[in-house]
């Protein structure tokens, strides 16, 4: 696959998804990306070269009553209309390299407004669809299926339903994941990367020293999604789709007295080095 080719699979996961309804994409982007679609698919779809007419007017040749009267015509011909299409996926070869440039910049410049005016109200839309479907599971265990799928029909249908919205959660962050935007000065760690106040606030456990072997995960695992977000919507979870400014923003927010703290250790230690400068 061609550099220019992988443009379009780079951002499958932002742009298959939109082409269903899922999300929209401002237009600059959408314009970038019908240039691009054209052009690769002019490439793909463009003629094989014709046949070589050369052989065959050799055996014409051998039992030709005049051979040096010999109509070349076909081969000429087949010699233009090489060079013509040759010709041809060059230019298109260079046109696509400028339409991939054009919409990987037009991702790239238009990332934080993609997130927040476009995937941000998406995931709002879902989340209140997901809290619906799992507020008529009830109490419901959702590790017991055959129970729930005995369940009156809007609780049977709510947790079906689940399964559907858990992949356009998970698409949905995977297309915010793909978003070419800048590194995270502080949440390094991407603990605010899902949840404002951080994972670690849902799941305080989950943050243990170096030393020590990861905690499970309180949520079930393996069923698609659909498990946790029911553990995610019943501990009253939000989600988010933030930007790198605003990941750091709540981790600054999360880590406050600590900061603060650190900050004061700094001014102490400060006092003090220059009291012992005064005092030599």
């Amino acid at each position: 696959m061609t550099q220019p080719a992988r443009a379009a699979v780079r951002y499958a996961a932002l742009f298959e998804p939109a082409d269903a309804g899922e999300w929209t994409l401002p237009q600059d982007v959408q314009t970038a990306r019908a240039t691009h679609t054209r052009i690769l698919n002019a490439i793909r779809n463009h003629p094989p070269a014709p046949p070589d007419p050369h052989e065959t007017l050799v055996l014409t040749a051998l039992t030709a009553d005049d051979p040096g009267r010999l109509d070349i015509g076909p081969l000429l011909n087949h010699q233009r209309a090489t060079a013509e299409r040759d010709h041809r996926l060059r230019v298109l070869q260079t046109a696509l390299e400028r339409a991939a440039y054009d919409l990987t910049d037009a991702v790239r410049d238009g990332a934080d407004h993609i997130i927040t005016d476009h995937l941000t109200p998406a995931l709002t839309k879902l989340w209140v669809e997901i809290k619906k479907n799992v507020e008529a599971l009830g109490t419901r265990d959702p590790s017991d299926v055959t129970g729930m799928l005995r369940a009156p029909d809007k609780t049977r249908l709510a947790f079906l339903k689940l399964d559907e919205l858990a992949a356009r959660y998970s698409r949905l962050r995977e297309a915010w994941s793909r978003i070419p935007v800048g590194s995270c000065e502080h949440d390094v760690r991407g603990e605010h990367a899902e949840f404002e106040p951080g994972i670690y606030a849902l799941w305080p456990e989950g943050k243990r020293v170096s030393h020590l072997p990861p905690a499970a995960p309180p949520w079930p695992t393996g069923d698609g999604g659909k498990g946790r977000l029911i553990w995610l919507v019943r501990a009253g979870a939000v989600p988010w789709l933030p930007t790198p400014t605003q990941r750091d923003q709540a981790w600054r927010t999360a880590n406050a007295e600590a900061l603060k703290n650190m900050a004061d250790q700094q001014r102490r230690h400060h006092a003090v080095h220059g009291w012992g400068k005064q005092s030599a």
